[in-house]
């Protein structure tokens, strides 16, 4: 196996927007679907990705349900390939599996305002030799807006199949790095109704 490596030669990604869950702070609704400032949230994610300072060369949405929308945004839609609902991690294998780049980017579909310097940032934030990066704030962590490399899916697949589960207790056991960002209203969750229509969300 190759030595990963993050030089600027090396700094090509896909990158994933994890809208796959089942809503259940939205009532069971569509998250990515909802609209806030006049467009589906998952289309304010998408142009935060298209604005990186280091741009994606593929961009693919994890989604579970209405495939057909998500695809009007001229991407390709990934279904998880297990059944019930296993959480982010089985979008992530879904998506480590479709890429075709060694890195991916992830991001949740609730997030409209990520920085335009993240994906810049968490290549910065791989250790050496390392496989992983994810960020965080002053708020706590964001280990769903994570950078990794393809090396890592054998290691996600069999947390997968112990039915371990969370995105951040995975990741420590791969030593990821940590980026700190200042601003942790860019990290602003956008995952109930309330948050959508809160004025003090607003950029």
């Amino acid at each position: 196996m190759a030595t990963p490596t993050t030089t600027d030669e090396a700094r090509y990604y896909d990158a994933l927007i994890l809208a796959g869950g089942e809503g259940r702070r939205m009532g069971g609704l569509d998250k990515g679907l909802q609209a806030w400032l006049g467009a589906p949230l998952y289309r304010h994610v998408l142009a935060r990705l298209q604005v990186q300072t280091l741009a994606p060369t593929r961009i693919l949405i994890s989604a579970n349900r209405n495939a057909a929308v998500y695809g009007t945004a001229g991407h390709p839609v990934l279904p998880d390939l297990r059944p019930d609902h296993q959480g982010p991690l089985a979008g992530i294998e879904a998506g480590l599996l479709a890429a075709q780049s060694d890195w991916l980017l992830c991001v949740a579909c609730d997030l409209p305002q990520l920085p335009a310097d993240l994906a810049k940032r968490l290549f910065a934030a791989i250790p050496m030799n390392g496989l992983a990066s994810y960020a965080t704030t002053d708020e706590g962590p964001q280990p769903v807006c994570c950078l990794l490399h393809r090396d890592v899916l054998g290691s996600l697949q069999a947390a997968l199949d112990a039915n371990q589960g969370g995105v951040k207790r995975w990741l420590d056991t791969l030593s990821a790095g940590t980026a700190q960002f200042d601003d942790a209203r860019a990290f602003s969750n956008y995952n109930t109704q309330a948050a959508l229509q809160d004025p003090s969300n607003l950029p």
